[in-house]
């Protein structure tokens, strides 16, 4: 067992509390951790890309090499760079309460993340991509938009209680459960889309944001048990997946494709990533991204995901778009 000079003298000179069986059982652990540590192949690197935001006004998490290590190695994937591919947007110089706060962290995610790719062109291609985000939704929207559904990624859930990144509940075997309704008037362009995952969205609220459009219908998407700790391993972000494309392809069905869909959320980071990831934005109806703040006490319209030019006449109702179409 090899050690440096100090600590030899120190295991040496202390018998009695350095014995045999403990000098092993430290051996036994480091060769172990050495072990998991390099038991990987050379298909399984990932790009770390970590985007963080101000939230309320207020920073968030930071990830530290320990965080990447842990979560990467549960997934059996090591960081394919020395360091993470890191997007800030702390300090702007705006707050989530100036008008110009979203538009300004839009163009900077965008040309920033453009910068970081070009970097590593493989990303563009296959590499897998490991994200870690916390920012108002609207901007993980766009994050998610931008980085799209072609390139493998996993997108991580930030659990406030625990402080951690790792899967709250990795080995679960029930996968949580997501559906849609749909109520109010049919003929009209303005759709109100109203997302209560997280926490249940007051429908006054979305009424009083919704005023200049009139009489709208809404459509709500929602879980049993609405929670911040919604979001437990990958097969509920799946499955998330899964059903808003559904949800999508019901409101495009039923309204059309010239149709414009208001979106209110309240939702887990990863799912507002995972939002913007399966929109289509040449074949998507218009949507527009809503956000609450709390010292408002309303919503407010941001940004625009997708934004489509209506026709003057002869709208017709389109077959849903699909990710295969």
């Amino acid at each position: 067992m090899l050690l440096c000079l100090k600590h030899h003298r120190l295991v040496d000179r202390n018998p009695t509390e350095f014995p045999a069986d403990r000098l092993l059982a430290f051996k036994t652990e480091h060769e172990s951790r050495v072990a998991r540590a390099t038991n990987f192949s050379i298909s399984q690197p990932s790009h770390v890309l970590q985007v963080r935001a101000a939230i309320a006004g207020a920073r968030v998490a930071s990830l530290t090499r320990e965080d990447i290590w842990q979560v990467l190695t549960a997934a059996r994937h090591f960081p394919a760079t020395d360091a993470p591919l890191v997007v800030e947007m702390a300090d702007l110089g705006y707050s989530d309460m100036d008008a110009e706060f979203y538009q300004t962290c839009e163009a900077t995610l965008t040309r920033k993340l453009e910068t970081a790719f070009a970097q590593h062109g493989a990303l563009h291609h296959s590499s897998h991509l490991s994200v870690f985000a916390l920012a108002p939704m609207p901007i993980l929207m766009v994050l998610g938009k931008i980085l799209g559904d072609a390139r493998p990624s996993t997108i991580y859930q930030y659990d406030r209680f625990a402080e951690s990144w790792c899967w709250l509940d990795p080995k679960c075997q029930d996968v949580r459960s997501f559906s849609h309704t749909i109520s109010g008037p049919e003929d009209t362009n303005h759709v109100a889309l109203v997302i209560d995952l997280s926490a249940t969205v007051d429908s006054d609220l979305v009424g009083a944001a919704m005023q200049p459009y009139g009489d709208f219908p809404t459509v709500r998407f929602t879980t049993p048990q609405p929670a911040y700790s919604l979001i437990r391993n990958p097969k509920d972000l799946r499955t998330f997946h899964e059903r808003m494309r559904e949800c999508l392809n019901a409101i495009e069905t039923k309204f059309g494709s010239q149709c414009t869909i208001h979106v209110f959320p309240a939702m887990p980071a990863s799912t507002a990533v995972q939002f913007g990831r399966l929109l289509l934005p040449k074949a998507s109806p218009s949507l527009r991204i809503y956000d609450h703040h709390g010292e408002r006490a309303g919503f407010r319209p941001t940004l625009w995901l997708v934004r489509r030019a209506r026709r003057r006449s002869g709208l017709k109702k389109s077959a849903a778009f699909s990710r295969t179409a």
